[in-house]
């Protein structure tokens, strides 16, 4: 196995071959230079572009740096990379379990028996459309916006609003300022970021479609269905909650940017602050029983958040 994990720590995770002029990203993972420039032109305004592999994010395109050491360990291996070193025969399929590329003979083999195989073909167009997926963007759901919630044009920004707004009603509409986005979490690992006002009484977080709209137990962050950070302007004091429990931060953000990270299956949700250097806020542990919704809720005047990616 010592030249297929050889293989597979020559392989970009985006086409699933041996690097081809290999880059290197901030992050410091690497991938062929064509693949992640293709990946993040299909990032291109959705806010920001993010690393296939550890979801780091970056507000603006970074620049890529060539990695000549794995090019040159890479280009020394390409000769026999089209061919399997155990039967001589062409690569053409993939093996999920140990992360190499495998011929047919190797796909019948019992060390590849019962494992997920399929065409690389299909493997490499399955992982570019789950990276098109990921980059989709996070949109509000204007017909869960309270009647005092104002949703901007592109469907990113929520704000409070003094005036009455007379919204059809609908059973998914809060009664308190808040909103949802329209896409859900079931699985994976996710991020998003938010930008937020210095001012008003606002939470950003994630709930179960089965919140109440109205009632005490709508407020997210005030029930066992949702988990938030708010600010709570009358004492400028920053809160973590969960059921009605609540952390107080032990300091004012600096800034007013916002990463929000989710990993379904671990049962994590994690809140840092984009300052320099970037600080973890504080992170929740449960077991998710259902998708979670993106929410967050708005009050008083000049109050905002928006949806960065």
């Amino acid at each position: 196995m010592a030249a297929a994990d050889l293989r597979a720590d020559l392989s970009c995770s985006i086409c699933l071959s041996i690097y081809t002029d290999p880059v290197s990203l901030p992050c410091a993972h690497n991938f062929c230079q064509v693949c992640i420039g293709t990946t993040w032109d299909t990032q291109e305004g959705s806010g920001a572009y993010s690393c296939p592999e550890c979801r780091a994010e970056y507000q603006e395109r970074p620049a890529l740096y060539r990695n000549r050491t794995l090019g040159n360990i890479a280009e020394r291996f390409r000769p026999t990379e089209t061919e399997c070193f155990v039967h001589n025969a062409l690569l053409t399929h993939y093996c999920y379990e140990h992360h190499v590329c495998i011929c047919v003979s190797c796909a019948l083999a019992r060390e590849h028996r019962g494992h997920r195989v399929e065409l690389l073909s299909e493997a490499s167009e399955r992982t570019i459309e789950r990276l098109r997926r990921e980059a989709t963007d996070l949109l509000l759901d204007i017909n869960t916006a309270a009647n005092n919630v104002s949703v901007s044009g592109d469907r990113k920004s929520a704000s409070y609003s003094h005036t009455e707004l007379h919204y059809p009603q609908t059973p998914e509409r809060f009664q308190g300022p808040q909103v949802l986005c329209t896409r859900s979490f079931s699985s994976g690992r996710h991020y998003w970021e938010v930008e937020v006002s210095k001012t008003g009484d606002w939470r950003v977080g994630v709930t179960y479609p089965s919140i109440e709209r109205g009632g005490d137990q709508s407020c997210i962050g005030y029930n066992n269905k949702s988990w938030c950070l708010c600010r709570w302007s009358i004492n400028n004091s920053y809160i973590m909650t969960h059921d009605s429990n609540n952390t107080k931060l032990p300091h004012i953000l600096s800034c007013g940017r916002i990463r929000i990270s989710l990993d379904y299956e671990a049962g994590r949700l994690s809140f840092h602050e984009l300052s320099e250097p970037i600080r973890h806020l504080h992170t929740f542990t449960a077991t998710f029983t259902e998708p979670l919704y993106i929410g967050c809720g708005v009050g008083g005047d000049g109050t905002w958040v928006r949806i960065i990616s």
